[in-house]
């Protein structure tokens, strides 16, 4: 139905959530780390740059076209992720910078999938229907008003015909680990996204970083102060998966790759 229809630029709304004000708090938390604190903070809005240089258009009538849509808002949601953790460690927040990075882990396999393969997009937007089966088998066991106006939608044949689909479909779950193999990243999902799922199912693990013992194994004291070299590590992580992706976006675009990323490369590597 797009046919004939003239291509029209697709506008990129918004700018981000780093202030000033976080900037310098998040320069004076690092304390004599400024090399290390520039090279985050450059990154970032390398990314914000990149992200508002890149051309796609709509109707999206080719794969190509289609890839690149996917590919802005998947940057934009992992550039949003990014600025989150750094607005929390410039604030000392420690725990929570590992649910982040999980988060940004999860679109990072996502983003670096679409990436390499025109087809991927589409097979992870279907994973959506399996959710929606598991709310409504959940929502028709319950009784609780909470599920009411979903059970009225979704009765027996409408779950059955979604189970149906999917079926024949071969619609898949969301499967991180899988994504992760795809594009050759199987070592960081079984070291750094797996060691931060602690702080997002909060496991004993986790609660581990809450608490101090004294010699007879008692504890003595709840510990809520900020790990600089926790933090400094993951932020690190975020800093340069996302100069790896920018490095993706930009030939999925043919967008020329900005020499400042193998600066901030270089700067990530001997600033820890």
């Amino acid at each position: 139905m797009c046919e004939g229809l003239k291509h029209q630029p697709i506008e990129i709304d918004g700018d981000g959530f780093i202030t000033k004000d976080v900037e310098d708090r998040f320069r004076r938390l690092l304390g004599t780390k400024q090399s290390f604190a520039n090279a985050v903070i450059e990154t970032v809005q390398l990314a914000n740059e990149i992200l508002n240089s890149l051309e796609a258009t709509y109707p999206h009538e080719t794969k190509l076209e289609q890839q690149k849509v996917a590919t802005l808002a998947l940057l934009a949601r992992e550039i949003e992720v990014s600025e989150s953790m750094v607005i929390l460690a410039a604030y000392g927040v420690r725990q929570e910078l590992y649910s982040l990075i999980r988060i940004f882990l999860d679109a990072y396999f996502i983003l670096a999938n679409v990436c390499s393969d025109q087809d991927f997009f589409r097979e992870y937007c279907l994973t959506d229907e399996i959710t929606r089966l598991k709310l409504m088998n959940v929502a028709s066991t319950q009784n609780h008003e909470l599920f009411e106006k979903l059970k009225n939608y979704a009765d027996d044949d409408v779950r059955n015909a979604l189970r149906g689909r999917i079926e024949e479909d071969g619609i898949r779950p969301f499967r991180s680990e899988e994504y992760a193999k795809k594009v050759g990243c199987s070592a960081i999902y079984d070291s750094r996204y797996r060691l931060a799922s602690s702080a997002i199912h909060t496991s004993p693990r986790c609660l581990q970083e809450y608490i101090e013992t004294n010699d007879d194994g008692y504890v003595c004291r709840i510990v809520r102060n900020g790990d600089a070299a926790g933090r400094d590590l993951v932020l690190a992580d975020m800093a340069s998966f996302l100069l790896v992706l920018l490095q993706g976006v930009c030939e999925v675009f043919a967008h020329p790759e900005p020499s400042a990323i193998k600066r901030l490369k270089d700067q990530l590597e001997t600033a820890i």
